[in-house]
């Protein structure tokens, strides 16, 4: 069926009858680490640095790829400029520009230059200052909850593994988790690129006459006759973030198994399966806002979104007095990933 959508947890892990240890060896220090590694960090940051054709507008300093950019994903601007035919409309065409690109050519430049900037900026100015100020109002937290009568021993041991895992993302995060974390993030975003080939398929699959032989069959529930470009993104995100299944499986809206443990039936349901099990789909800055890092230096004009005037001191309550917890904690980029890599994977099921 053409709608089956593999993430590269789903592709591994569904190979693993085949991958000996040789073979992941490779992949890591070979593949990934030499060619994939640099060519999506190179993607992201011309899409955040170099062009005015990204989505976050706000973070992007140059024009300088817009050309290159353009040529790969406006046809229009393609054929106004004199490329050939066929040569908008694939972003893998676009990374392949990017592999082939001069070190003298001013894209290739601006990228070079951005990298440093974007992950140190990440690594000084976000990762690290966000998880100190996490750690230090958590520790606010619990003091608090063992002076009162009330909090119980189950509440405080969990603070208490919060503290530990924000301490240690605080301690130890380094220049290439960084670089590991804008690597997920950007590759996240390629695989939202493939809306117009979902589109394309979906619509293949759910022609009229496939339709008239599968939804005249009992108790099966069809998907709507079509779905738009942002519809397909939006559930290509859902599936990257979903939780991994240990089954063969497709992605909704053609779900083959509906649930992510292999039950339920065609059709029936709406949930993905497949995917890195890790939320990202926040925008990259929320947890700076959330915490106001931009004024964590300034106590008199520090407001963090846990703030509230009726309490001595601000802190964190992962217990529920601050509502936005959750919400923060389970879609950030950068509080999602880093968690997950000091959570225990049975924890994460």
């Amino acid at each position: 069926m053409p709608c089956l959508r593999l993430s590269p947890m789903d592709l591994f892990l569904e190979a693993r009858w085949y991958f000996t240890e040789d073979h992941r060896s490779t992949w890591y220090q070979e593949v990934r680490s030499v060619l994939v590694k640099p060519l999506v960090i190179r993607y992201g940051i011309m899409l955040d640095m170099c062009t005015t054709a990204s989505e976050d507008p706000t973070s992007t300093t140059s024009n300088i790829c817009d050309a290159t950019y353009l040529s790969r994903t406006n046809p229009q601007y393609a054929a106004d400029n004199g490329y050939p035919d066929g040569h908008s409309g694939s972003i893998t065409g676009l990374l392949k520009d990017l592999h082939s690109m001069s070190l003298s050519d001013p894209c290739r430049i601006c990228i070079e230059s951005g990298i440093d900037e974007k992950i140190s900026n990440l690594q000084y100015n976000y990762v690290i200052p966000a998880f100190t100020t996490l750690t230090q109002q958590l520790r606010r937290f619990l003091f608090f909850l063992e002076e009162s009568d009330g909090a119980s021993a189950e509440s405080i041991r969990m603070v208490e593994s919060l503290i530990r895992k924000t301490a240690s993302i605080a301690a130890k995060t380094s220049w290439e988790d960084v670089k590991d974390f804008y690597m997920h993030y950007t590759l996240r975003r390629l695989y939202g690129e493939g809306k117009e080939s979902y589109q394309k398929m979906y619509r293949e699959v759910n022609n009229p006459t496939y339709r008239g032989f599968i939804c005249d069959m009992a108790g099966i529930q069809c998907p709507p006759e079509d779905v738009t470009l942002e519809e397909a993104k939006e559930t290509l995100m859902r599936h990257a973030d979903n939780t991994f299944s240990s089954h063969v499986s497709f992605g909704a809206p053609f779900p083959w198994w509906s649930e992510s443990d292999g039950t339920g039936y065609l059709f029936a349901g709406s949930k993905q399966v497949g995917g890195s099990g890790i939320n990202m789909s926040a925008s990259l800055e929320s947890l700076f806002v959330y915490l106001d890092l931009e004024n964590r230096e300034s106590q008199n004009n520090w407001r963090p979104f846990f703030y509230d005037s009726r309490k001595k001191e601000g802190y964190v309550d992962p217990l529920g007095s601050d509502y936005l917890w959750e919400t923060m904690v389970s879609t950030n980029p950068v509080y999602a990933w880093f968690m997950a890599g000091e959570t225990e994977m049975t924890a994460r099921k």
